[in-house]
């Protein structure tokens, strides 16, 4: 609860990269491409436009920052202006 004593409300925004669909698990496949070294641009094509398709491409490009261990708010307000 919050001072005013209002409940703090948790909302998952669809939209941030941080979201994860049940679908987008660790043993999930992202392409059917099977990296060799021989296709190299091959693989890292599909895996880029899969990974922006699931906006999750800011997590390899570095365009994503690193959320501090200030607290919430400060950790709510970067991701406001990263977006």
């Amino acid at each position: 609860m919050t001072r005013g004593g209002e409940k703090k409300r948790f909302v998952i925004e669809l939209h941030s990269p941080y979201y994860l669909h049940p679908s987008e698990g660790p043993g999930a496949f992202i392409t059917i491409v099977i990296f060799d070294v021989k296709n190299y641009n091959q693989w890292e094509r599909a895996v880029t436009t899969t990974l922006n398709a699931k906006n999750k491409l800011g997590f390899i490009d570095g365009i994503l920052i690193q959320p501090t261990k200030k607290g919430d708010e400060e950790f709510l307000k970067q991701m406001h202006e990263v977006w």
